[in-house]
């Protein structure tokens, strides 16, 4: 080409293929151990934070996510650090990575007494802050025990970004569960 002159595309004509021959390998049925500890390559891209706008998403999510089993799923609901306080101790998860380990061992506890399956009720929610809000839950757990197991427990929900995640959960005793059914001060029925 001179300078100044176009280049134009000339006929077309068939691929001929890859140059050379394609010569078969024999696989070797001894297995191939590497030299070093092979470690995944993180996803370039990770996928994003799910948003949970209103306590009832962030509820939702965390009951499927138990159904299904899936910690990571679990651990999306908090933030981190995260607090579990109970009568006898507070658990703090300092990262995530915590946070998955702890539902690790507590799913598998619950699988092994029969327990697949979450239902929850929503007893108050009280918005402390712009960014903080408070919730008391009454969990069902269901599955193949024999009798339902109930857990009540206090939330503290802190807005990340824009999406609510859990930061302290209280495990409640039954008497400190309202019973919505009963007025504060008014005497439950008896039969």
């Amino acid at each position: 080409m001179t300078a100044g002159s176009r280049w134009t595309p000339g006929p077309r004509r068939p691929w001929p293929g890859p140059r050379g021959r394609a010569v078969p390998v024999a696989l070797s049925s001894t297995p191939i151990t590497p030299s070093v500890p092979v470690t995944p390559t993180p996803d370039p891209r990770p996928s994003p934070a799910p948003d949970y706008r209103t306590p009832a998403d962030l509820f939702d999510a965390f009951a499927a996510a138990f159904a299904a089993g899936d910690v990571d799923r679990i651990a999306a609901c908090y933030t981190a650090p995260a607090y579990v306080v109970t009568n006898a101790r507070t658990v703090a998860f300092a990262t995530r990575t915590e946070v998955v380990d702890g539902f690790a061992t507590a799913l598998a506890q619950y699988r092994t007494s029969g327990l697949t399956s979450l239902g929850y009720e929503m007893h108050s929610e009280t918005l402390l802050g712009s960014d903080l809000i408070e919730v008391t839950i009454r969990w069902s757990h269901r599955g193949q025990a024999a009798t339902a197991v109930a857990d009540s427990y206090r939330y503290l929900l802190r807005r990340v970004g824009g999406s609510l995640r859990i930061h302290v959960a209280v495990v409640m005793d039954d008497l400190a569960v309202p019973d919505p059914a009963h007025s504060v001060g008014e005497e439950p029925e008896t039969s």
